[in-house]
């Protein structure tokens, strides 16, 4: 039976995520331990890349299309909530395990356009 309710969707939940990851990653078995971090990069990518796009984080993730640009998920009793505070959660602690392994040319170029776009709105205000 296929209803409308989120658990029928295609929804990725960030705490299951994060369990999946955290439980591969104590195994002590370096196979596992890797497919945790690739998993996490993916999540990171993913989140990030909807961040950028919506300037939101959600609740729960449409991942029918994890290779392309993921959205919000849908679903249940009510919209889709943002700025949710596990989603948040999650990313900090995946960024603190496994940050300083992942590079990207897009991600330096992010980092320094944010800390243009803060020096610049810095130097606009404090003028005044």
């Amino acid at each position: 039976m296929k209803s409308e309710q989120q658990w029928d969707k295609e929804n990725a939940w960030p705490p299951m995520v994060h369990m999946v990851i955290e439980g591969f990653r104590t195994t002590g078995d370096p196979v596992l331990m890797k497919a945790a971090e690739a998993m996490a990069a993916q999540w990171l990518s993913v989140t990030y890349k909807s961040f950028i796009r919506t300037h939101s984080m959600f609740e729960k993730y449409n991942v029918s299309a994890i290779s392309e640009e993921c959205s919000a998920g849908s679903g249940g009793e009510y919209e889709v909530q943002t700025g949710f505070g596990w989603t948040n959660g999650v990313i900090l602690d995946l960024l603190d395990k496994y940050g300083q392994r992942m590079t990207s040319a897009a991600a330096i170029r992010t980092h320094w356009m944010f800390f243009v776009t803060v020096f610049f709105t810095l130097l606009v205000f404090s003028t005044n």
